[in-house]
């Protein structure tokens, strides 16, 4: 299983190939949203322009997500520790620093690219045979 986050406010052509290429790197692909208040808190009183309803509803409606949740903190750290997937799928603008660190730490490429649980990179194989890290997609 997969699982990426993210506000989701502004669904772009880019969400959309991120969401594509997750999903064909892992068997189930779950989309964490930020609630609307977390939204608030990370970006500011005018956000979100669409509400945790209609981001749930257009996330749901796109073929390579298998399921949408919510959550409330500013970091999905808690569903994480929870779900336990086997990649944490991310965008290639996202940094380490942003990263939940504590569970798979990486360095991350603006490329497609696959990295084990300790941080080094894995070679390339089939999705069955890869088994825990980090998806870094751009």
């Amino acid at each position: 299983m997969g699982l990426t986050n993210g506000c989701f406010d502004l669904l772009h052509p880019g969400h959309v190939e991120l969401l594509k290429r997750a999903r064909a790197g892992c068997d189930r692909l779950v989309v964490a949203l930020n609630t609307d208040a977390s939204v608030r808190r990370l970006k500011g009183e005018r956000r979100p322009v669409q509400n945790e309803h209609a981001r749930s509803i257009v996330m749901a409606a796109i073929d390579s997500v298998d399921l949408v949740t919510q959550f409330e903190e500013d970091t999905p750290l808690q569903l994480i520790d929870l779900l336990k997937p086997d990649y944490l799928i991310k965008g290639a603008d996202y940094t380490s620093q942003q990263s939940s660190a504590r569970i798979w730490s990486a360095h991350m490429e603006a490329r497609s690219f696959w990295f084990r649980s300790n941080g080094a990179p894995a070679r390339h194989r089939s999705s069955r045979q890869r088994r825990g890290g980090m998806m870094l997609i751009g």
